[in-house]
């Protein structure tokens, strides 16, 4: 099994800014993205285009860690980032079996 530790900083890295505007090209007009009390986001948009352009934004906005440990993982690159980790103090030294593969 892989123990790790995240840290605070890890957690604040991974959070997406919520508030402010920000500019996309692909757009055909202005987008309100909402989050209610839970954090969920709720999309306000004039075209069905730009709707699902905002939903897909927002899920990789609040995926993209996800979607880096997934990345890493089918390189067989992720120990690579846990022994970072573990250098810096972050997260246990130990690696379970498996973590590292040759390249």
């Amino acid at each position: 099994m892989l123990a790790t530790t995240v840290t605070h900083e890890d957690l604040r890295a991974a959070i997406p800014a919520l508030d402010g505007t920000i500019q996309l090209a692909g757009l055909d007009g202005p987008v309100d993205v909402v989050r209610d009390n839970l954090g969920i986001p709720h999309v306000k948009a004039s075209t069905v285009h730009d709707a699902f352009f905002a939903q897909g934004f927002v899920q990789a906005q609040d995926r993209l860690w996800h979607m880096e440990y997934d990345r890493r993982r089918a390189m067989g690159r992720w120990g690579v980032r846990r022994a970072e980790w573990c250098r810096s103090g972050s997260a246990d030294a130990e690696d379970g079996p498996g973590n590292q593969r040759p390249r």
